[in-house]
């Protein structure tokens, strides 16, 4: 009777564990179970372990939140130390970042309707001109603001008028001492009373 109870206490199963990684080495381990013990399969971090409905499988899974250091999908890389790395890929269907003049924000990411609606506006609401009559003149960015003397250029000299800042305006000022004309004609023709022409 001793035999027989050595020979069911040294009976044996046999149970192997392999295990691979297409970024590890693979590991492959045997151990035996002698009858009465227990074989305790855990779950290392990030996976779940269960035996199924008959009792006679373990399944071993990758949990549904998991945490890791470093997840590579091709080029494309997100790393806890040095961020996101796109692999230089679109990264597709972004949400707003929201109102821009919300402080909580400020840190979102934006994406191309974010910037086109923040262009709109700034080209929308341009620059606002006037001159001495104090009529503004609305331009949006890109158009074009003409100003005009109504001298023909090829009769125009230099350096007889001035514009100057003073912090707000822009003044067009004309010189002191004009140089380098060829005429200055008062009224509107020399045949007119009122008309003095110098030549």
């Amino acid at each position: 009777m001793q035999h027989v109870a050595n020979a069911i206490n040294n009976a044996s199963h046999k149970v192997t564990t392999e295990t691979t990684d297409i970024q590890a080495v693979a590991n492959t381990n045997t151990t035996t179970i002698k009858t009465g013990e227990t074989l305790k399969i855990e779950a290392g971090k990030n996976l779940v372990s269960q035996v199924d409905e008959t009792g006679k499988k373990v399944l071993v899974s990758t949990a549904k939140e998991v945490e890791f250091d470093k997840v590579t999908v091709g080029d494309a890389s997100i790393d806890k130390d040095d961020g996101i790395n796109a692999g230089n890929k679109q990264i597709k269907d972004v949400a707003s970042g929201g109102d821009i003049n919300v402080p909580t924000n400020e840190k979102n990411a934006a994406n191309i309707g974010d910037l086109k609606a923040v262009s709109k506006a700034l080209t929308n609401k341009g620059l606002v001109f006037k001159g001495d009559d104090a009529t503004a003149i609305e331009k949006k960015l890109g158009e074009t603001l003409e100003s005009k003397g109504g001298a023909d250029e090829n009769s125009l000299t230099e350096n007889n008028i001035g514009v100057n800042s003073d912090g707000q305006n822009l003044h067009v000022k004309l010189a002191k001492d004009i140089k380098d004309l060829d005429s200055v004609v008062l009224g509107t023709d020399a045949s007119d009373k009122d008309t003095v022409a110098l030549t």
